[in-house]
């Protein structure tokens, strides 16, 4: 490079605000004594590098497709998780529906007991008040009951019963004409007009009348039955039984209508205690069956809480596996990158070699090296080459091989779900 070309370049490379310490850090043009010795490898043909770029759009479109599926699982993972989410709210929700109905099961059963006990109560105060009259009642007729045998103790005479009173008042007639012939008796003494016939008729009668006296009213004279009667006449005596007797008649039909009204009202109010009794052990049996059914409800949510936490689990772990597969994926496609290029250029570089021997091996499909072997003095060079790459060609094989396996893992991971 002359004189003029450096400061020609210098010009060029030198502009406003460029200090002189940075004309230093230009690199200097290169001389002939940089230029290498080796003669440069030829690009690869236009095809070849087609080739390469449908191969690597191919896989491109592969790993998008790959990408496109694993989006989809996670969708139906997120849609599953969405669907089991809304039935465990809607588990709640009958939950609660449920525990709102055994708190209103409860409240009715308690009223009902309440109700009940209070009905219970009245019904006692009621047969208590009842039983109450019935012993008054039974008071007063044994009370009634009383004075009237005290009525005949102190007559001390069978007129109070109803059949003597009936056969005695045939003997009313009898006993006043006694009375008046007494009468007749004493006036006839007194004047001495009377008869023997008369006095003997008087004798006979006042006989039949002591007879009637001693016998049947329970007298030795008329003094002595007036006594008795204290002042009363037969007819008020026989008002006064039969009054008796009227009360007696009304107060036991009394008695037995209180009697048949308690008997009533014990049996309404047993059949009213089994009925609320059945009540009771019907929402008590309905509490139960409300109970069993909202523990299994909450059983039930707490496996499914349960299930749906092993689920975010697992989501998480393959989640994590997808990412962990694709980062290692990535890092395969990097390590390939450069033995797929490597791979090509030693075909590349085989087929000019039999190119040499063969002018038309460069329009062949394979190449067979058997007779080129045979041909060329670097036998051994090109079957070391050979092997190379069959090594290659087994290494991308179980690429393959471990990246089917990685979709496998991945159709089994959407599996679970």
């Amino acid at each position: 490079m002359t004189k003029q070309e450096l400061q020609k370049e210098l010009k060029e490379k030198v502009k406003e605000g460029v200090k002189p310490s940075d004309i230093k850090k230009l690199k200097r043009s290169k001389s002939t004594g940089d230029i290498p010795n080796a003669i440069p490898i030829a690009p690869p043909p236009p095809n070849l590098l087609q080739d390469q770029l449908t191969q690597k759009q191919t896989e491109l479109e592969s790993l998008r497709a790959e990408l496109e599926k694993v989006n989809q699982g996670l969708k139906e993972t997120k849609q599953q998780l969405d669907d089991s989410l809304t039935a465990r709210i809607a588990g709640v929700k009958v939950f609660g529906q449920e525990h709102s109905q055994r708190i209103k099961s409860e409240q009715e059963l308690t009223e009902t007991i309440d109700q009940a006990s209070s009905e219970l109560n009245q019904g006692d105060n009621q047969i208590t008040k009842l039983k109450t009259q019935l012993y008054q009642a039974q008071q007063q007729v044994s009370n009634l009951q009383h004075q009237l045998n005290l009525a005949r103790l102190n007559k001390n005479s069978p007129l109070l019963t109803p059949t003597n009173l009936e056969t005695n008042l045939d003997y009313l007639p009898l006993t006043l004409y006694a009375l008046l012939a007494q009468r007749q008796n004493t006036l006839a003494t007194f004047t001495g007009s009377a008869s023997p016939q008369e006095l003997q008729e008087v004798k006979k009668v006042n006989k039949i009348f002591a007879d009637f006296c001693r016998n049947d009213i329970g007298g030795q004279d008329i003094n002595e039955i007036r006594t008795k009667l204290n002042g009363r006449t037969l007819s008020e005596i026989l008002e006064e039984n039969d009054d008796y007797e009227t009360k007696t008649d009304e107060l036991t039909r009394k008695k037995g209508e209180l009697e048949a009204e308690v008997i009533m009202l014990t049996n309404s109010r047993k059949n009213q205690v089994s009925e609320k009794e059945r009540i009771i052990t019907r929402l008590e049996q309905e509490k139960k069956d409300l109970t069993n059914k909202v523990s299994k409800k909450a059983k039930q949510l707490d496996e499914e809480q349960l299930e749906h936490k092993k689920t975010l689990t697992q989501l998480e772990t393959l989640t994590q596996d997808l990412t962990n597969t694709r980062q290692a994926n990535q890092k395969l496609l990097e390590e390939i990158k450069p033995l797929d290029d490597l791979t090509q250029q030693h075909q590349t570089q085989l087929r000019q070699i039999n190119a040499l021997f063969d002018p038309q091996a460069k329009d062949y499909p394979t190449i067979d090296f058997n007779g080129l072997y045979k041909q060329t003095p670097k036998a051994e060079e090109i079957k070391a080459m050979e092997q190379d790459l069959k090594t290659l060609t087994l290494e991308k094989l179980n690429f393959l091989q471990a990246r089917e396996q990685m979709d496998e893992s991945i159709g089994k991971a959407r599996s679970l779900f």
